[in-house]
Formats: structure tokens, sequence, C-alpha cells
């Protein structure tokens, strides 16, 4: 009777020591089974955040896309470097004397040599320039301006033709050979490389008012 009376206590802290060693491995278990969630669900919100932060705004995306058409249609990836280098010297030159040649337009919207109808192609040449949104939105670095260079060459060459190179002359304060006839086809030939055929289609039909 004494040695199971013995026995009793030590079996009930076995029992004890097992059942504290089972709730420690239970608890390491749900210790690390939660360290690891945590990163997993920090790895995706941070994965999340990442694509949101690369996502264009619809608007913003739409603006590129239609940019990056203009661009590839108006350049041409298949033109040769050369020549479109030398277009490009040409049309910023008159690109940088636009606001000269707006003043030399209006001041022939107000010449008597000038007859009627030429000066509505003035007003409406000098209208286009002005506007900032037309055929090419002028918010396009330089192409947003070859459309202004090109029909500003239009308008100057009929009022060459029609009120005489004297006449243009008396309003114009810049170097007279830039109005030669030679200098002249060279600025609309080198603006029309960069001009679809659509739009110096409709260019024309402005300058034959």
């Amino acid at each position: 009777m004494a040695s199971r009376s013995e026995d009793e206590p030590r079996s009930a802290t076995e029992a004890d020591t097992r059942a504290t060693g089972t709730r420690a491995r239970g608890a390491r278990s749900a210790s690390s089974q939660g360290a690891g969630a945590r990163p997993a669900r920090a790895k995706t919100a941070g994965g999340s955040a990442a694509g949101t932060r690369r996502k264009r705004p619809a608007a913003a995306t739409q603006v590129l896309d239609a940019t990056d058409g203009i661009l590839r249609g108006l350049m041409g990836a298949g033109t040769q470097g050369a020549p479109r280098s030398g277009a490009k010297r040409t049309v910023m030159h008159y690109v940088r004397q636009l606001p000269a040649y707006v003043r030399l337009l209006v001041g022939l919207a107000a010449d008597r040599r000038v007859t009627k109808l030429d000066k509505l192609l003035v007003l409406g040449a000098v209208a286009y320039i002005v506007a900032p949104l037309d055929w090419i939105p002028d918010f396009i670095p330089f192409l947003g301006e070859v459309d202004d260079v090109y029909l500003l060459v239009l308008a100057l060459q009929r009022l060459v033709s029609n009120a005489g190179r004297a006449v243009v002359l008396d309003h114009w304060q810049g170097d007279p050979t830039e109005l030669a006839d030679l200098n002249l086809r060279q600025a609309l030939a080198a603006a029309a490389f960069f001009l679809p055929q659509k739009i110096r289609r409709r260019l024309k039909l402005l300058g034959r008012v």
C-alpha cells in the first residue's frame, strides 16, 4: 500500500510534465505559424502597393498613347537620320521666328494693297498659328509647331505671288533672303517631311481660300 501511494504522486508529476511539454510545443507551433503568416501578408500588401504605384491613371495613359501614336506616325521609323536632322533644323529656324512672322501677317492684313481674299487667308493663318489646339496640338514638342510652319509658308508664298515681294518686304523686319522663293520652298519641303499626307492636304485647302 505504501508503494502504491508513492507511485501516485510520481504518475501525477509525469502527467503534469507531459501536459506542460505539449502546451509548450503547441505555443511554439502557433508562434512559428503566426510569424510565417505575417511576412506573407506584408509581402502581399507590398506587392499590391507597388502594383498600385506602377499603374497610371487612365487619362494620362490615353494622352501618352495618343502622343506616342502621333510621334510614330509623323517621324517614321524607316526615314533616314541625316535628311530628318536637316529638315528639323530648317523647321526649328522658322519656329523660332514665328512671332516675327505673325507680326508680318498682321501687318499685311491691314495693307490696302492686299486683296480681301488674301486678307482672309492671312487672318485664317494667324488664327491657326496662335491657337493651341489644332490638327497637331501645340503641347507636343516640335511636332506641334510643324503644321504652323507649313501653313505659314503657304500663306507667304501666296502673298508674295499675289501682292508682290515688295509689299511683303515692307512689313518684314528680318533678313530679306528668308522670303526668297528658294528658301520658302526649302522650308515648305522641310515641314512636309514631318507631316502626314492627310494633314498636308487639309492645310493646302486652307491656303487656297
